[in-house]
Parts: structure tokens; C-alpha cells; sequence
């Protein structure tokens, strides 16, 4: 039951982003303000080398905020946190019924 309702929870909250998501740009925000590309300049900011000297090269090169990776969505995201649930369902799954 306690995986019914985990899986339920993260489906609930998966449409609700989907549904604000889609209200926002029927009210007239910018596909570039929800996707990231409006913020990516002041990500590189502040995210600097000194700071964060693993992060920053990823920041820069604009895969996060999709400027070069233009098939990175929220809907990828979304199906990445469903797999990792089930990924660790899994790993539960099988250290509980070794013995």
C-alpha cells in the first residue's frame, strides 16, 4: 500500500506541475520563462568557479537551462523521477526478500 501511494502522490503532483505549467503560458508567460532559458545568464553569475567548481561548467555550458539541449523538457524530468522511484522500490524489493 505504502508504494500505491507513493507512486500515486508523485502521478498527483506530476499533472499538478503539468497543469500550472499549461495555465501559465495560456495566461501569456514565456515557454522561455518556465523552461529556464530566462534565468540561465544569472545562473552563470552566480555560479562561479570559485564557488561551485563542479557546477559551474555545467551551468556554463547551458545543458541545465537547456540552451544546447534542446530535448531536455520538464517531461523528462518528470519520467527521470518516476524511474528513480521505481529504482529504489526495486533495491527495497530485493534487500527485504533475500533470506
Amino acid at each position: 500500500m505504502s508504494f500505491i501511494l507513493l507512486i500515486n502522490n508523485y502521478a498527483r503532483g506530476c499533472g499538478t506541475i503539468k497543469r500550472d505549467l499549461a495555465q501559465e503560458i495560456h495566461s501569456g508567460t514565456s515557454p522561455g520563462a518556465l523552461s529556464g532559458q530566462d534565468y540561465s545568464s544569472a545562473l552563470k553569475k552566480l555560479v562561479s568557479p570559485e564557488r561551485f567548481p563542479n557546477l559551474q561548467p555545467i551551468i556554463a555550458s547551458g545543458v541545465y537551462t537547456e540552451e544546447n539541449n534542446k530535448s531536455n523538457n520538464v517531461g523528462d524530468d518528470l519520467d527521470f523521477g518516476l524511474e528513480r522511484i521505481l529504482d529504489g522500490i526495486e533495491h527495497y524489493l530485493h534487500l527485504n526478500n533475500k533470506g
